[in-house]
């Protein structure tokens, strides 16, 4: 028994075709630090660093744990907040760790490389809109 794409799109919600597998083979370095502060919720300065030690736009394997660690346990300290602010900070953390979640099964599920080391940030692009799928799981 083995899973097929048709699987992944029924269990993860993702596209089988379309811009997931139809993606520039080159992807700027700049946009690789665009993508990390957009979806993974890391600063400017983290981003830079990151793509710079991977020689492009990808994220380690294990950088990309410690992202998740990161906003799993700020999300899980704001877990009963109070203010506007505490709030969409526990939002915007909890949104930041299933997009590292998401992107890590990419990598080691579906697209994984000869180095088994780092994933391309390019795969980011795919959830864009992560907002509809909260809406359809009913959490939204």
């Amino acid at each position: 028994m083995t899973i097929t794409l048709v699987d992944v799109a029924c269990l993860l919600h993702t596209p089988i075709e379309g811009v997931i597998l139809s993606h520039p083979k080159n992807v700027s370095q700049a946009n690789g630090v665009e993508l990390m502060v957009t979806h993974l919720g890391v600063t400017q300065v983290v981003a830079v660093k990151n793509c710079k030690d991977e020689y492009g736009a990808y994220v380690s394997y294990k950088m990309l744990k410690t992202y998740y660690e990161d906003h799993l346990d700020a999300a899980t300290g704001l877990r009963d907040a109070q203010t506007l602010e505490e709030v969409q900070d526990r939002d915007r953390r909890r949104t930041a760790c299933v997009k590292c979640y998401l992107l890590y099964l990419v990598g080691c599920l579906l697209f994984g490389d000869k180095s088994n080391k780092h994933i391309e940030l390019i795969y980011l692009t795919t959830m864009d809109d992560y907002a509809g799928m909260r809406n359809y799981f009913g959490e939204g």
